[in-house]
């Protein structure tokens, strides 16, 4: 399986130290936590460790999504960004595609299928 560095992005604490914690295994670890896609752009730009996935856990409060999610696109294309969502329209999840978004995953998967989609996700 190939090895990758993750951000995680998620406003709640609870949420970013649980999927850490389903996440932990040999090919994925965590190059940092953000509460916002706002606070992931700033951290890419840092370049103080690379990433090769962001996860999201789409916060419906948070607004500008989609044009950080456009902005992390343009300036860091090689990143695959990956959105966690418990329930979304059709033309939101066409919007967060257009945006940049590589995968769209429901937020009722297990941990181990959260594992193996970022997997796949890193063999395109």
């Amino acid at each position: 399986m190939p090895q990758a560095r993750l951000l995680l992005v998620a406003q709640s604490p609870l949420v970013r130290e649980g999927v850490k914690h389903l996440l932990a295994e040999d090919a994925l670890s965590v190059a940092g936590e953000e509460p916002t896609l706002m606070g992931a752009l700033s951290f890419l730009r840092a370049g103080k460790q690379a990433v090769e996935v962001i996860l999201y856990d789409q916060d419906e409060s948070e607004g500008g999504k989609f044009a950080a999610l456009r902005t992390i696109r343009n300036e860091f294309p090689e990143i695959a960004v990956v959105i966690l969502t418990a329930e979304t329209s059709r033309n939101e999840i066409d919007e967060a595609i257009r945006a940049g978004a590589r995968g769209i995953l429901p937020k009722s998967f297990s941990g181990k299928a959260l594992y193996f989609a970022i997997q796949l996700l890193l063999l395109q």
